[in-house]
């Protein structure tokens, strides 16, 4: 299953991902219901990364640079 889900995020092209999500909902729908539900109803948003050109979707999709800033951020400090 996280196979097939990662596929869905692999590809450059918003038209293949969603037909990859698509194949994905219908290939696990009876047997992960709620886990599927959750994951169709996130997807416009989580495919959000494919509006932009390939060069930049990369950098849009990680976290990574969020994940550094805050761990080098001092302790107590907070987002505001």
């Amino acid at each position: 299953m996280a196979e097939d889900l990662k596929e869905v995020f692999a590809v450059k092209r918003r038209s293949t991902a969603e037909s990859l999500a698509q194949a994905f909902v219908e290939r696990y729908q009876d047997r992960f219901k709620r886990a599927v539900e959750v994951s169709a109803q996130g997807l416009e948003e989580a495919l959000t990364y494919l509006d932009f050109p390939s060069s930049h979707q990369r950098h849009i999709k990680s976290t990574n640079v969020l994940e550094r800033l805050f761990r080098a951020q001092p302790e107590g400090l907070v987002f505001r």
